[in-house]
């Protein structure tokens, strides 16, 4: 729904989710978008391009030694298919061949020890620091962090908040989060609020959910000079509609992406009893059509559920 009358109230309670959202990601890995797909507008073409195809086609071309392709197929082997140590193997490849991407992403996997990977600081540093040295902003951003915790080198905070605001300058919404919270605080830097909402905003028009949990919570403060309780409250339920039901949503658009449309109808029936717009159409549109060996043609219930969704006003 709407902010509501009364927007204090309704920046409590979206603030309240997006706190919840923020430590659903932080325990569970980066959020999903929620993803506004309407199953109408899908497309044969779409419909026709299936992730597992490109990711075939990428693991072929690991096989025949192109490192890009090796990256790729290691990202979809870790987040589509979840098999850490497969990823590493890819990442290593990658790796081995100068690719900055594999550099970055074995290093962050040696530094949490992933899969059957040992925790290793010392290589995951020098993982980094290569993919820095060819301009990598994760590379950039995660020898940052080597520097500022001292994993795998000696801790220099100076360097560190250098290397921040490089990766910041290449966009990483990584960095712009973390200096935020430093201006926020004043740690480490001067104490402004202003250089902390550009940062937090620059990482939320990256999509960074903490970084819109962040800039609700500044906007709301009395002591930030442009305080504003409406724009608060629409980055707080932004924040707050990325949380687990956001994966949902994904996950039922790539169901039917891959052919899946009970798959598909499950995940968005969930996710539309739970109250999101998108899963509401799409659920009302499966039943308006009939989706064969799933749900039956059925306006009266496609009826109710485009109902739902219309009296979503807020965006």
């Amino acid at each position: 729904g709407g902010v509501g009358e009364s927007c204090e109230m309704a920046a409590a309670h979206y603030a309240v989710a997006a706190g919840q959202t923020v430590g659903f990601n932080s325990d569970d890995g980066a959020a999903f978008p929620v993803h506004d797909v309407r199953l109408s507008e899908f497309g044969e073409v779409a419909r026709e391009t299936r992730r597992g195809e490109v990711a075939e086609l990428n693991r072929e071309r690991a096989r025949r030694g192109d490192p890009e392709a090796a990256s790729a197929a290691g990202m979809d082997t870790m987040f589509r298919q979840r098999d850490a140590n497969a990823s590493a193997r890819l990442f290593a490849e990658a790796a081995s061949k100068g690719d900055a991407f594999g550099l970055n992403n074995l290093g962050a996997m040696m530094l949490s020890g992933a899969g059957d990977l040992p925790k290793d600081e010392g290589a995951a540093y020098r993982c980094f620091r290569e993919a820095y040295a060819l301009g990598n902003p994760w590379g950039m951003y995660n020898l940052a962090m080597c520097y500022l915790y001292g994993h795998g080198c000696a801790a220099n905070h100076s360097r560190a908040l250098e290397l921040l605001h490089e990766a910041a300058e290449w966009h990483n919404p990584a960095a712009h989060l973390a200096l935020g919270l430093r201006y926020k605080e004043g740690h480490g830097v001067p104490f402004d609020l202003v250089q902390a909402y550009i940062h937090f905003d620059s990482a939320a028009q990256h999509g960074d959910v903490d970084s819109l949990f962040h800039l609700g919570g500044l906007l709301l403060r009395d002591d930030y000079i442009q305080s504003n309780c409406a724009h608060a409250s629409k980055a707080l339920k932004i924040a707050a509609e990325r949380g687990p039901w956001s994966q949902i949503i994904k996950e039922g658009y790539d169901a039917w992406a891959d052919g899946d449309g009970e798959g598909a109808f499950v995940r968005y029936r969930m996710a539309a009893e739970a109250g999101y717009r998108t899963a509401q159409a799409n659920v009302g549109w499966m039943y308006h059509q009939g989706v064969e060996g799933v749900v039956e043609k059925n306006l009266s219930a496609a009826e109710a559920f485009y109902r739902l969704a219309a009296l979503q006003v807020s965006p």
